[in-house]
């Protein structure tokens, strides 16, 4: 009665998540899936766990996941939009991974900084790549933003998870094929960096180390120390929620044409958080929303999130318009040069400039940029038409 129940809850649990990779064509998905359903198969096969009317629901179930694996890829080679075709999907991921290759060249060792791929990118972005802040690759991104040390560390975890769960494989099997599943979709994907998906790994990796004959209950000293850890946590976590809760409404505020409400607000959230570039470059825009707009205290925001993220090119630009629109062409230029340094492949960077040199009489310098806007956008008719008049 037990195994019927169990061959139940399987086909009930199936056939939800086959359903959900069905509506979203994910290729990630499936490739995890196979590789997860693949581990599956042998480690129960080699162990001899499925016999009988087992390998029946065990052969009905494979069929099934194929099935729906193959309708999958048909409709997904089958699109005209070409973004959902599976060879542009891979050479867009390969944009992102060869920009993380460039960015763990530039740090090797100590990484970007957490969180700041999405910042490097911009240097290395190939005109026809998409946007990201992700590199689609959880092993890549982590060397690229924490060095070597992060890529050590991560691999020791696998390793070990491995390890752990190939010499117990008969009672930790699903876990195995879950983890398995995991680790191969973030080879194309970034749910890593997605708590509310990443909890399930560590999860999944708690579950594998734990010994299954033993029930643990945490001594005196632990329970203490864990305690302490959670109050230490406890801590900055309410103050980033406050911090990130007086951002958003804010943000909205502003987003409504709102601005003295939601500078109060972003006033609010940059105080609780002082060390968030986000919310001092949106506060600097509060500040020249209003009427009149406030560019003294615009300009001190974006030079603090410049200090605190020097490598986010939008806040150089936008200081650089400031230092522009106030006589300071100098700074202008300055502000202008680091952000197409930052950020190549943007062509809004490379017309400003281009204009600057033109109003500077610099014509060659102007005539440099609209040559590299066509070569990003070889269809640019307004750089095509400068670069003509330049040349007569």
């Amino acid at each position: 009665e037990f195994l019927r129940t169990r061959k139940k809850i399987f086909l009930i649990g199936l056939l939800p998540m086959l359903g959900a990779l069905f509506l979203t064509k994910s290729m990630g998905g499936v490739l995890s899936l196979l590789a997860g359903s693949l581990l599956f198969l042998w480690a129960i096969l080699k162990e001899g766990l499925i016999k009988g009317a087992g390998r029946r629901v065990l052969r009905v179930g494979l069929i099934f996941i194929l099935l729906v694996i193959t309708i999958i890829f048909y409709q997904r080679t089958g699109y005209q939009t070409a973004e959902f075709r599976p060879s542009e999907s891979f050479i867009q991921r390969f944009s992102y991974w060869k920009a993380a290759v460039k960015g763990i060249k530039r740090f090797p060792l100590v990484g970007a900084g957490m969180g700041n791929f999405g910042l490097v990118y911009s240097q290395f972005k190939p005109p026809q790549a998409n946007e990201t802040h992700y590199a689609h690759n959880a092993f890549l991104q982590i060397w690229s933003e924490m060095g070597l040390m992060g890529a050590v560390s991560l691999i020791w975890f696998i390793v070990l998870f491995y390890r752990r769960g190939l010499e117990e494989r008969k009672e930790k099997i699903g876990l195995l094929a879950a983890g398995t599943a995991f680790l191969v979709h973030n080879g194309v994907d970034n749910t890593f960096f997605m708590p509310e998906v990443v909890f399930y790994w560590w999860i999944i990796l708690g579950l594998i180390f734990m010994d299954s004959q033993k029930r643990i209950t945490p001594a005196g000293p632990l329970k203490v120390f864990l305690a302490i850890l959670a109050l230490t946590v406890l801590y900055p976590t309410l103050i980033f929620l406050k911090g990130e809760s007086a951002y958003r409404e804010g943000l909205d505020r502003f987003r409504k044409g709102e601005s003295r409400e939601a500078l109060l607000f972003l006033k609010e959230a940059a105080a609780r958080e002082p060390y968030r570039s986000l919310y001092h470059s949106t506060l600097a825009r509060a500040y020249l929303a209003l009427s009149p707009p406030r560019i003294q205290e615009g300009m001190k925001e974006y030079k603090r999130a410049i200090a605190l993220s020097p490598y986010q090119p939008f806040n150089h630009y936008e200081l650089g318009l400031l230092y522009q629109k106030r006589g300071n062409r100098e700074r202008a230029l300055e502000m202008f040069l680091e952000a197409v340094r930052l950020y190549p492949a943007q062509i809004s960077f490379h017309h400003t400039l281009a204009h600057y040199y033109l109003e500077e009489g610099r014509k060659g310098e102007a005539m440099r940029e609209f040559e590299e806007i066509i070569t990003l956008d070889p269809d640019n008719t307004v750089a095509r038409e400068h670069l003509k008049s330049l040349k007569r």
